[in-house]
């Protein structure tokens, strides 16, 4: 039988694609005696949906949990890190869409989040494999097409070097998270 929570997760997998068993815990069982063994218990219920899978990361060999059929696991444990980064420095995150859209733009994640009384605006572009393409953030950062009266800081998680100058913010994070404390300057 699912339990409340057991629903409250497998929405967030629903949403993101795919979650860690470290990021489960960390998420709806961080003020749980006992975190780690019912984090388990938990999700070897989940796995009993039928569109829910578990499957080995290759590197770490922990367990990750993702839609059956998905591709693109980490790039999208990546991106639920870094909406558990966000939860976990006790700012509030208003708005979190995966796979956002706007004019010619898909981000990964376009995030409102505020902590500290700022409120900060997040495009996140996860690239695991090819090249950021910057030139749809500068295409509309020069339009008039960006909804809100704010430019997003755009957040690039990647372990590839990028070089390029921009009118607005543009934050690069490595895979591990290294560089991640900077999103909250002023200036890359």
């Amino acid at each position: 039988m699912l339990t409340k929570r057991d629903k409250q997760i497998i929405r967030f997998i629903e949403d993101f694609g795919a979650i860690t068993r470290k990021q489960v815990e960390a998420l709806f069982f961080s003020n749980v005696k006992y975190s780690t063994s019912l984090a388990n218990k938990r999700l070897l219920n989940i796995i009993k949906e039928p569109y829910i899978a578990r499957s080995r990361e290759p590197y770490s060999n922990q367990y990750i949990y993702h839609l059956k059929g998905i591709k693109q696991l980490e790039h999208r444990i990546l991106r639920s890190e870094f909406y558990l980064r966000l939860i976990t420095l006790g700012g509030q995150i208003k708005t979190f869409v995966s796979e956002y859209r706007a004019s010619n733009l898909r981000a990964d994640a376009f995030c409102v989040y505020e902590k500290d009384g700022f409120r900060y605006y997040f495009c996140l572009e996860v690239q695991t494999e090819n090249k950021l393409d910057i030139d749809k953030y500068i295409g509309l950062y020069e339009s008039d097409d960006w909804p809100f009266k704010v430019f997003p800081r755009v957040v690039a998680i990647t372990d590839r070097k990028i070089e390029v100058e921009t009118e607005f913010l543009l934050f690069v994070v490595g895979k591990n998270f290294e560089g991640w404390d900077k999103i909250f300057k002023t200036c890359p």
